[in-house]
């Protein structure tokens, strides 16, 4: 199976607080009291994200995304003589 690349062009800014989440037994589902978990806002560049965040004074970290390796090949390989 192959991962694709689409919609990942983006970047998040969301809540970094750990708040205490509290189970509902009723109808199982877990809440929070503090709605800033659920929001995300998403931005087209990192730039514009930074400079919401310091706008309305916001604590912010950067988590660069990982390249993922290429590995290069034609059709062809997929029928070639495994060599150990």
């Amino acid at each position: 199976m192959q991962s694709g690349i689409k919609n990942t062009k983006k970047w998040y800014l969301e809540s970094m607080d750990i708040n205490e989440r509290s189970l509902n037994l009723y109808f199982d589902w877990s809440s929070s009291k503090n709605i800033e978990d659920q929001i995300k806002i998403s931005f087209n560049d990192l730039q514009s994200a930074i400079n919401f965040a310091e706008k309305n004074n916001l604590d912010y970290e950067v988590f660069v995304p990982n390249q993922p390796k290429q590995i290069l090949k034609s059709y062809s390989d997929n029928f070639k003589p495994k060599r150990k």
